[in-house]
């Protein structure tokens, strides 16, 4: 994990070859591509996609590699990668928020655009009756979110 994480590359290779399972989880469900996701490692996240990671784990708390990168990368890379691959870009957590919520209420435009080109919908509310667009602080943003 911790290699993954810190976008070791070589040695997430090097642990895979030797037998590593790109989906394994800890106790709180954090798998790889979990942690290399919300650090937005994206040559550690392509890797293991090519290997196999569930693109659909979740945490303990219903969070999916495409919440973290929505969240926390602003290249919008990791979040691109993962929506190619197929993951369930409308995926909701415990808290019955999607990916575009976290990335509008980040202000992550890059990971809004690439939600949005992938299929988010946009109007989905969490439990707390919130659309992404009710999250949004600019006028960027909640103009990619209008629905």
């Amino acid at each position: 994990m911790k290699a993954a994480q810190d976008g070791r590359i070589k040695d997430v290779r090097t642990l895979l070859q030797q037998g590593a399972d790109a989906n394994f989880c800890n106790r709180s469900k954090w798998t790889p591509l979990h942690v290399a996701a919300m650090k937005a490692q994206t040559d550690v996240v392509s890797l293991l996609l090519e290997k196999g990671a569930n693109l659909n784990a979740r945490n303990t708390y219903g969070f999916t590699a495409l919440h973290l990168a929505a969240k926390n990368d602003y290249t919008g890379l990791c979040a691109c990668f993962l929506i190619y691959a197929g993951c369930n870009v409308d995926s909701r957590n415990h808290f019955g928020r999607t990916a575009l919520h976290y990335a509008v209420e980040s202000n992550n435009q890059a990971a809004v655009r690439a939600l949005v080109v992938g299929g988010a919908r946009k109007g989905l509310r969490d439990h707390e009756g919130r659309a992404p667009y009710d999250l949004a602080k600019t006028e960027v943003v909640k103009r990619f979110v209008r629905f």
